[in-house]
Order: C-alpha cells, then sequence, then structure tokens
C-alpha cells in the first residue's frame, strides 16, 4: 500500500469540519460526480466525473478525536483505505486527509496510482475549501510525475519485425496531459516508416499516431482537458505555434511542426514515441476531445484517416450539388466515402473492380465503377468537381484529370514514390487543378471528430492483439483489411 497525504488548513471550526465530513452526499467537488449513501448507513457509492471510477466505501467516526477512517468496500481500478483528522489550529482548523491504496491493474499501476491518489487530494482539498478559503500547509496537488517505464512495440531497424519493448515516457510538464492508451490504429504510413521507405528513421522506432485513450493526469497549467476526459492525439504532437499557419490553425503545416514518432522534440532533444504503447505523453494543445457517441476503438483512426480525408473534402466545398469521386476503397477512401456522403455530396467509388461494390455502396456512394475497364473513363468523362485520389500507386494522372469537369480538382492524399507523369494540357483544358492535402490542424480536427460523432461515422475497423502487429503489417501491404486494424493496447 502506497500513502498519500495533503494537509490543509480553514477559518472554519473543528466542530464544523468533522460535520461535514460525517455527512459525505453534502460534499461537493469539481471531480466527484455524486456521493449517495446506501441502505447500511456507514457506506456510500461514490462516484467520479467522465466515469473515471466509482466504488463503495465504508466509514467508521470517532467523535471524541475527530477522526474518520474509511475503506473501500468494492469499486475500480485500486484497493484503498484512509482517514480524515480534524484538529484547531488556534485560527481555525487543520484537516489532515491521508489516503493509501494499491491498484488492480498491474500493467496500468505507473498511471493509476498517480491519478488516484491526484484525485482523491484534490478532491479533499475541494471538499474543505466549501467551507471557506483553505490552503495547503503541507503536501502538493501537482507534483511532478517522474518519468515512467511503459510496454510497447518497436521496430529496432528499418525492416525489422516488431517486438515488445520498454520505453521512457517523459516527466510531466506544466502544459502536459498524461495518456493511458486504449487504442492505436495502424496507418499505411506506420508500415512505410518502419521498412525505410520514406528514407531515415529514428530506431528503435514506436510506431503509431491515431491514439485513443483516457487522461491520467494533468500538468499544473493545463485547462483543456480533466483528469477521465475521453481524448486523443493524432499525427503532429508540437509546432513553433509562432508563424503564420500556426496563426491561422493549421499546425499541420508549420515548418517546425513535430511528429507524433520518429521526430525529435525539441524541448529535450529526445526522439519521439507513438501509440503502439500504454501511455503517452503529450502537449494539450495537441490532444484531442473524443466526443462520448464515437466509440474509442472506432475512433482511432479518424486521427489520421479521418482528417486526411475530412480536411479536403471540406477545403474543395464537398456537399449539395457536388460531385466527388474517391479513388480507392481503403483506409482513407472508406472514411472519405462516409464523410462526403455525410456532408450531402453525390459520391463515386472508382476502384479497380467491382469486387467491393458491394461496401461502396453500403458505405454510402451512390456509383462505383472499375478502372481497369477502359470505357470507364469514357462514360465518366467531365463528370467530378472533385475527385479525391487515396492510393499510393503509380497512375495515369492525365485518364484521371479527364474525368474532372471544368473548374474541376483532383488532389492526392495517397503517397507515392514515384514522381507524377502529367501533362500540362490536362490542367489547361477546362481550367482542371492537381493539388494535395495532409491531414488538418488541430481546431480543424476537433471539427472532424464533432461532424463524425453528429452523422454517426466511425472507422470500420478489425480490433487485433499486439501479438499480431506484424501480421496485420504484411496484410496492410497487401490490401487485405476492411477496413483498419486498431491495436487493443491493454495487450502490449
Amino acid at each position: 500500500m502506497k500513502d498519500h497525504s495533503i494537509t490543509l488548513s480553514t477559518a472554519a471550526p473543528a466542530d464544523e469540519v468533522f460535520d461535514l465530513l460525517l455527512h459525505p452526499s453534502r460534499f461537493a467537488a469539481a471531480d466527484i460526480a455524486s456521493v449517495e449513501p446506501s441502505a447500511e448507513g456507514d457506506r456510500y457509492a461514490l462516484r467520479f466525473r467522465g466515469g473515471l471510477a466509482r466504488w463503495i466505501q465504508r466509514t467508521e467516526a470517532d467523535h471524541a478525536a475527530r477522526v474518520l477512517r474509511f475503506e473501500q468496500v468494492s469499486g475500480d481500478f485500486v484497493d484503498f483505505g484512509g482517514s480524515w483528522e480534524v484538529t484547531p489550529d488556534g485560527t481555525g482548523s487543520r484537516v489532515v486527509h491521508r489516503v493509501a491504496f494499491r491498484t488492480s491493474v498491474p500493467h496500468l499501476a505507473g498511471a493509476i496510482e498517480p491519478m488516484i491518489a491526484r484525485v482523491l487530494l484534490r478532491a479533499a482539498a475541494d471538499v474543505v475549501n466549501g467551507l471557506g478559503p483553505a490552503k495547503i500547509v503541507e503536501g502538493t496537488l501537482h507534483d511532478e510525475i517522474p518519468a515512467s517505464s511503459v510496454a510497447a512495440y518497436a521496430a529496432p531497424s528499418p525492416g525489422a519485425p516488431l517486438e515488445p519493448t520498454t520505453i521512457e515516457r517523459r516527466p510531466l510538464r506544466t502544459n502536459d496531459v498524461a495518456i493511458a492508451i486504449h487504442y492505436c490504429g495502424v496507418c499505411h504510413s506506420d508500415v512505410h516508416q518502419v521498412h525505410g521507405d520514406w528514407g531515415d528513421g529514428t530506431f528503435p522506432m514506436v510506431p503509431g499516431h491515431e491514439i485513443t485513450g483516457i487522461v491520467t493526469d494533468i500538468g499544473s497549467e493545463v485547462s483543456k482537458h480533466a483528469i477521465g476526459d475521453r481524448v486523443g492525439v493524432g499525427v503532429i504532437v508540437d509546432s513553433c505555434r509562432d508563424c503564420d499557419q500556426c496563426a491561422q490553425n493549421r499546425e499541420q503545416y508549420c515548418p517546425h511542426s513535430v511528429e507524433t514518432y520518429a521526430a525529435i522534440d525539441p524541448h529535450d532533444g529526445e526522439p519521439t514515441r507513438g501509440g503502439y504503447s500504454t501511455h503517452i505523453v503529450t502537449d494539450e494543445h495537441f490532444v484531442l476531445r473524443i466526443p462520448d457517441a464515437v466509440p474509442l476503438d472506432q475512433a482511432a483512426p479518424l486521427l489520421c484517416a479521418g482528417i486526411t480525408t475530412y480536411s479536403p473534402l471540406k477545403h474543395w466545398n464537398a456537399g449539395p450539388g457536388k460531385k466527388v469521386a474517391v479513388l480507392g476503397l481503403g483506409g482513407l477512401g472508406h472514411l472519405a466515402v462516409k464523410i462526403a456522403r455525410a456532408m450531402g455530396a453525390e459520391v463515386t467509388v472508382l476502384s479497380r473492380s467491382l469486387r467491393k461494390e458491394d461496401d461502396g455502396r453500403n458505405l454510402g456512394a451512390g456509383h462505383f465503377h472499375a478502372t481497369d475497364d477502359p470505357a470507364t473513363f469514357e462514360q465518366l468523362a467531365g463528370t467530378f468537381d472533385l475527385i479525391v485520389c487515396t492510393v499510393s500507386t503509380r497512375l495515369d494522372v492525365d485518364a484521371y484529370l479527364s474525368m474532372l469537369a471544368h473548374g474541376g480538382t483532383m488532389v492526392y492524399l495517397g503517397i507515392t514514390d514515384e514522381p507524377l507523369d502529367v501533362s500540362v494540357f490536362s490542367l489547361l483544358r477546362d481550367r482542371r487543378s492537381l493539388a494535395g492535402s495532409q491531414i488538418g490542424g488541430m481546431a480543424e480536427t476537433q471539427e472532424m471528430l464533432d461532424f463524425c460523432a453528429e452523422h454517426g461515422i466511425g472507422a470500420d475497423i478489425e480490433v487485433i492483439d499486439a501479438a499480431k502487429i506484424n501480421e496485420a503489417f504484411e496484410r496492410v501491404r497487401h490490401g487485405d483489411v476492411r477496413y483498419r486494424f486498431v491495436i487493443d493496447a491493454s495487450t502490449f
């Protein structure tokens, strides 16, 4: 059992303070959702906000000594017991809140213990403060949590299979949010990065930038998030926040943006490590709120694939009266179809064959055409206002540009290793455009998450254990997933 305590001083008389402690249902604290007495009389059901924890505790009062002892009878995460002691200090009262506990979730111990301790101590301070201004005499609510070792999967070198390991997460900075990861999506870019397809990376490499989980702790200056919040982390975890791009909420285009993994943290010079792990610590500006309407596992791919498709669809005004073609029906493409349809556009899927036609129509596409059939290009010439290209293979770009209506745009989201071969005449005719787009800024990403919650959009996923990551990588390389792998972080 680990002990935690805080001593507070309040102007309220000792008897008044102790009387409050004898009636927990009168507690008012930011972290406490409810305290309900049970039929036994000496027991209370205690629930914290955000679904963080709930338990039933039993109390025993020593009126003469003004000591209230409590112990947990049942509940989540921990077994605990402790006491409140109230003594006059001449001008009011000193209140000592002590609690000791042990976690029942071993692989989360490093996060759960400080999280629960912080919540209980802060709740104690709030309760006493409700009697009048209170000050902390001993202890603190915002001790820095030391760097901790957490379980992860990493590629030790380019092209090597991922393997179990432990990594260090940094101490909590004042604006940091600590997150217990519940799920992490497997993005095709994870496969490229691990295999060194895009140049030198930072190894050992812990991939993963589609992260969802629960806030377990916050720095002293954090204001956007609270312990127990459902949150996510996407492709970037820092930017300069001073350039024109950052000023216009386009942090993804900041020349000094820092990616969630395979980058270098400019504050400490350490490599960034992604979400193939049990925990992550991130600046609050780059932590997103996951709406309750979107399950955490289905939300994970939205942090990359979702915003990668939402941003260009919004930028090029997909909506009623617009014809949008989605080229490729995979991890990106299936979300592009859902989002474009929810925006009100007429959606067509362009795929090599008709093999996925039923899927495409079920996702919301009104039309489905096979690009292996040359007649498709003749039939659809001059049709689309926007073509969203989600594939990473070499294409006959001129053939696809011919499908654009006057003033139409073909936007690349998939990354190809080879240079594009395009005739300028394909662009001159009908003032067509060829463009690219990458993810979105933090404000737009939050907007996307809220949009998906409003329209009931989540990724179509296959949840896997960590032990199947390497198998999943091979299946991604061969397009064998409908439509996104998501790792259950409890299996790391």
